[in-house]
């Protein structure tokens, strides 16, 4: 019962160290194609020169 007790609680302890490197994935992308994120809380981080926007 001990041993039984120790391999689940290491099968459960490798499952768990894996579990960050899983990605993760949005449910769809259709609803905002075309997104700018920027990792800048500046003013003017993302700058766009086009006429078509």
């Amino acid at each position: 019962m001990l041993k039984k007790f120790l391999s689940i609680l290491l099968s459960a302890t490798t499952v768990a160290g894996f579990m960050p490197q899983i990605p993760a994935n949005a449910e769809g992308n259709e609803r905002y194609q075309y997104t700018l994120f920027s990792g800048s809380n500046e003013e003017g981080a993302i700058t766009i020169n086009s006429n078509n926007v």
